[in-house]
């Protein structure tokens, strides 16, 4: 029932962002791969032949719409990772120089991707080749999930969100990438601790996911242990350098006053401009930010409203992270992107189905993940992993009763009757 008010409020969303945001010049290309994609999907073939075609197309796609963007990324996080990366290959580690916050910004952003990106750049490689990578496990992940369902992995590898994300230097196709693995490994605990501990690394407001699900679907003692080791042997490394440099014990990052600050005004800052250690800042962005709830909790509670709805309804957030100017296409893409997102949720509102434990499990601890992470800085992207999942959920056919249990069930009901 939840998806309802959510479906309709993403098919108002799309036409209102259509009209009020994303301009349709360059929309001929974008439907002739909106139609090709749809016709991969839904046309009768082999299974290995759509699969073929579908990561062949999404592949040629992704390298044709990099190759015609102008100019480097140079919105919010996307270039920052970039600069990040280039620091590790230059053996400064992950320290950069923010705007608004100052020199030498150590903690702000986690490792995994930035280093995953730098050993790809080491490589001869671009950021796009490691998000096609992570989509293509992804995907990978998906089909094993869905007992073989092809045309759900597929669907994931060409849905436009994730398209236009894969050109970006950014967090979310590796984050998701790592949790659908999780999902197919929550009965190996050693293998799903190291993968909990990588998401956390990976994208920080996640953590809460697959411990949520994990502590649903495990109850044995030795293995809810096991998990936890692994994922404090992946996370130790990083416990240990923040230790050394804040001399604070830093858990994942020092970004969590600088969020909350983010989502009360709305500005990229701190609240003081006295030098103090990274965490000591935040610390005091974050009760800054919490005395101004405090004066006018209701005008908090609207942003956060107002940007939940926004951000729920919509899904076209990646075409600003491209860049609008970067390539005539983007505009026109967001509004297939939000077309799709709207389209998702509609057929998944619609449809029934009988979902495992593991889809049970992760939604819920997604959706703990999106409580919690709706009163900090919040965006589309936080909740990039709501794709796959409700990918999962319409490809779940309601399971039939074999015909020779019906068969025993109506000889046992005639045989009542008889006696009776």
């Amino acid at each position: 029932m939840l998806l309802v008010p959510l479906a309709a409020a993403a098919v108002v969303g799309t036409v209102w962002g259509a009209i009020r945001f994303f301009p349709f010049d360059g929309i001929v290309p974008v439907v002739i791969a909106a139609l090709a994609g749809m016709a991969i999907l839904a046309l009768p073939m082999p299974k290995i032949a759509r699969i073929a075609v579908g990561l062949v197309f999404g592949i040629a796609v992704r390298f044709v719409a990099y190759k015609s963007l102008a100019g480097p990324p140079d919105i919010a996080d996307t270039p920052l990772n970039l600069l990040l990366s280039a620091h590790v290959l230059a053996g400064q580690g992950l320290t950069i120089d923010l705007d608004g916050y100052g020199p030498h910004i150590r903690g702000m952003y986690p490792p995994v991707y930035i280093l995953a990106l730098a050993a790809t750049q080491a490589m001869g490689g671009i950021a796009l080749q490691l998000n096609i990578v992570a989509d293509l496990a992804a995907s990978a992940a998906l089909y094993r999930l869905s007992s073989g369902n092809e045309k759900v992995a597929i669907a994931y590898f060409l849905f436009p969100s994730v398209v236009l994300a894969s050109l970006v230097p950014l967090k979310e196709e590796l984050a998701v990438a790592l949790m659908l693995i999780a999902m197919c490994s929550v009965r190996r605990p050693l293998l799903f601790g190291a993968l909990a501990g990588l998401i956390a690394l990976t994208q920080p407001a996640w953590t809460p996911v697959p411990l949520v699900a994990f502590l649903i679907l495990e109850r044995r003692t030795k293995a809810i242990a096991l998990a936890l080791l692994a994922a404090i042997a992946v996370l130790l490394p990083w416990w240990v350098r923040n230790a050394l440099v804040f001399h604070h014990f830093v858990p994942l990052t020092t970004s969590a006053g600088f969020s909350l600050w983010v989502a009360v005004f709305g500005t990229y800052r701190t609240a003081t401009t006295v030098p103090m250690n990274e965490v000591a800042m935040s610390w005091e962005t974050g009760r800054a930010a919490l005395a101004a709830i405090g004066a006018d909790p209701a005008a908090y509670l609207h942003r956060i409203v107002t940007t939940a709805a926004h951000n729920f309804a919509l899904n076209s957030e990646m075409s600003y992270f491209v860049g609008r100017d970067r390539a005539p296409w983007v505009a026109s893409s967001a509004n297939v992107a939000d077309a799709a997102w709207a389209a998702l949720l509609v057929w998944s509102a619609a449809k029934r189905a009988d979902v495992d434990r593991r889809w049970l499990a992760f939604a819920a601890g997604w959706s703990v993940a999106i409580f919690l992470g709706l009163w900090m800085e919040f965006g589309q992207r936080h909740r990039a992993f709501a794709v796959p999942l409700l990918l999962l959920w319409i490809c779940a056919q309601p399971r039939m009763r074999p015909l020779s249990l019906l068969l025993s069930n109506a000889a046992l009901t005639r045989r009542q009757a008889h006696v009776g």
